[in-house]
């Protein structure tokens, strides 16, 4: 494997060379990366809200908290095998990085599955926990059941997108956040 960054030997590492060069090196495309999912999410609120009717718009509203939850919950256990990786990484300790990747990985398939099967049947409780309105209901119940089916998508990319920042790789980051639009 070698564990180098962009090929090179110790190049790209935040641990070397000017400070200042390898943060903003590493934090501009994460902005922009960030920047373009937000433009996903003002195009997905921009659709719905023109080529649908108020109660699917409502729907997709009032998914979102359950949503972000997701996303955020495997978000912070995505940095936090992330942070496993970057620790090892930093180490050059390369069977050690290989195992955190791997156990990653795995994590996140089983996640996804249990996930996506959870979520199917657990969407109806959650909604009624949630109070969603009975004329919502049937919407947001079919939004929901189509997130959980491609649920996986979002934990993988997460985790994915968590390996690459640990090995210092914020670049391919963004380009893999264009085509994720």
């Amino acid at each position: 494997m070698g564990i180098t960054a962009k090929g090179k030997k110790n190049a790209g590492l935040l641990t070397e060379g000017s400070i200042a060069k390898g943060i903003l090196s590493f934090a501009i495309p994460l902005f922009l990366g960030q920047l373009l999912q937000q433009f996903y999410n003002v195009a997905d609120a921009w659709v719905v809200g023109n080529f649908a009717d108020n109660d699917s718009f409502a729907a997709v509203s009032s998914a979102g908290s359950l949503t972000f939850l997701i996303i955020g919950f495997f978000n912070g256990i995505a940095i936090g095998g992330g942070v496993v990786i970057s620790k090892y990484f930093g180490a050059r300790d390369e069977k050690s990085v290989e195992v955190a990747i791997h156990t990653n990985f795995l994590f996140g398939i089983i996640a996804s599955v249990l996930s996506t099967i959870v979520g199917i049947i657990l969407i109806p409780v959650l909604l009624r926990l949630m109070q969603t309105p009975e004329n919502v209901l049937p919407a947001s119940l079919l939004y929901l059941r189509v997130y959980f089916a491609g649920v996986s998508t979002i934990i993988m990319y997460n985790i994915g997108m968590s390996i690459m920042r640990a090995l210092g790789d914020s670049f391919i980051r963004c380009i893999i956040c264009l085509f994720h639009l």
